[in-house]
């Protein structure tokens, strides 16, 4: 993907981004433009397989919350509004009242009903803020290939122009999204016109100096340093420079800076060396690779599969269950039901203050205070939003890859196969290096010398160009 443009979308939700992203995959293919459209992040088989990706302590705590949520699940299942939220806590205050105390699962429906209630516009987190693989990550990649192909003699400026026109008319209904444009091909773009502006400046310069050596005419002598001065301006376009990557152009442009928030992530290097290695040999290369100081990280399709497989399995087989529920989505809405299960809530919840403790009958009648005030539809709605859709969704999503079995380099979709295995079955190998080597010609070199010693037939961007800085010198 070299030849590829990478649009970056990042943000503090996660939710928001793959959004967002979905938003603008979906434009970029429907647009006719390029010849190959990708978010590798929201591919359908990672989306199943996401929860094998997590560690098993992560999954140990999911299962675990998710066998307390299960009975609340199943109670909304046949009432999934307001409605049957309100009328599930009202049943258990009741049964707590003649049990004469109060039950964990209530105290748990009271303060996620209570967080909605003091927080109107902010969805409840009904797992207590557990995370799972890639649910921090506030990055997502869409890599498109355009209408004009590497090595071609004309640039690729069009399907830049409609790339960021298309991100511009999206880009507003996505305000907390940040959308850039970068990768080689962009970045290979920007300096090619920076350097055809520079070439035109210094032509128009040149003659309008040769007009001025004209008119006053090329015998005289006084004209002379004009001539010298004008042949300087035309060679500066042609002059050799010093190699010296990326910072070619700096970095508080759009492509650079994005680039270097990539690097910072670890998400990408743009000075990552890579080989073709027989599979036998990967976890060998790798140990050497990576014990080297210069080396940062190295990947490789074995890095793919997540380890522990059959455990996370394992841990994920009582779930099983679960993925039967209905879990409507969209919450149908009935203001009538929402408001009726309102007001026969409020009615129990001051006999149910006396059988709780001090703490407990303060949380009631705060909650009492909260509903009260909600007399008019639009904030039942906005309450029943904030409890119910984002869980459902969350929970939709789960059934799915509570579902999911371990799988192998052979499952793996055959996009991601092409990228990462040659036809001929060999691994490519990315090594990422410990420094920044965007800015010195001596770390290009130690890093380059470092894993060449240790795979010799390792190319890209600092091999290739080291043949050429010891030629220049």
């Amino acid at each position: 993907f070299q030849d590829a443009a990478i649009v970056v979308l990042s943000g503090d939700n996660p939710r928001e981004v793959e959004a967002a992203t979905d938003a603008l995959l979906a434009a970029f293919q429907q647009s006719g433009r390029y010849l190959h459209v990708e978010a590798p992040g929201r591919d359908p088989f990672w989306e199943e397989h996401r929860l094998y990706q997590s560690s098993t302590a992560q999954l140990t705590r999911l299962a675990a919350q998710l066998q307390e949520l299960l009975p609340t699940l199943r109670q909304l299942d046949s009432d999934p509004g307001l409605a049957g939220v309100l009328d599930l806590l009202r049943q258990m205050l009741l049964q707590d009242e003649a049990n004469l105390g109060r039950s964990e699962a209530t105290r748990e429906l009271l303060t996620t009903v209570y967080r909605a209630l003091v927080n109107p516009g902010q969805p409840v987190d009904w797992l207590h803020g557990i995370t799972l693989a890639d649910d921090h990550a506030g990055y997502q990649l869409i890599l498109l290939r355009g209408e004009q192909r590497f090595g071609e003699t004309t640039t690729s400026t069009r399907v830049i122009t409609a790339t960021r026109s298309t991100i511009a008319e999206l880009a507003p209904a996505h305000p907390r999204v940040s959308v850039q444009l970068t990768g080689d091909l962009v970045t290979a773009d920007e300096a090619l016109q920076i350097a055809l502006l520079g070439t035109r400046v210094a032509v128009g310069l040149s003659l309008l100096l040769l007009a001025l050596v004209w008119a006053a005419g090329v015998r005289s002598r006084a004209v002379t340093p004009l001539f010298v001065f004008t042949t300087c301006v035309v060679l500066l376009a042609f002059l050799p420079t010093d190699y010296r990557g990326q910072t070619l152009q700096h970095e508080t442009t759009e492509t650079l800076a994005t680039l270097v928030a990539l690097q910072r992530e670890g998400i990408n290097s743009d000075y990552a060396m890579s080989m073709l290695s027989p599979v036998e040999q990967v976890p060998e290369l790798t140990r050497q690779l990576e014990a080297l100081p210069e080396v940062a990280s190295v990947m490789s399709p074995l890095a793919s599969i997540p380890a522990n497989q059959r455990k996370k399995s394992m841990l994920l087989a009582p779930l099983h269950g679960f993925s039967r529920l209905a879990l409507a989505t969209p919450v149908p809405w009935d203001y009538s039901a929402a408001d009726k299960a309102r007001q026969q809530l409020l009615a129990e919840l001051p006999a149910a203050t006396n059988v709780y403790d001090l703490e407990d009958a303060a949380l009631l009648s705060a909650i009492a205070s909260s509903l009260a005030a909600l007399d008019n539809e639009a904030s039942l709605r906005t309450l029943q939003v904030d409890l119910l859709d984002e869980l459902y969704r969350q929970m939709k999503a789960l059934q799915k890859q509570v579902l999911a079995k371990p799988f192998t380099l052979a499952d793996l979709p055959p996009a991601t196969r092409a990228r990462i295995i040659a036809s001929d079955g060999r691994h490519l190998m990315s090594v990422i290096p410990a420094p920044r080597l965007d800015s010195s010609r001596e770390a290009i070199d130690q890093f380059v010398l470092a894993v060449k010693a240790v795979a010799p037939d390792a190319v890209v961007v600092p091999a290739v160009f080291e043949p050429l800085l010891q030629q220049s010198r």
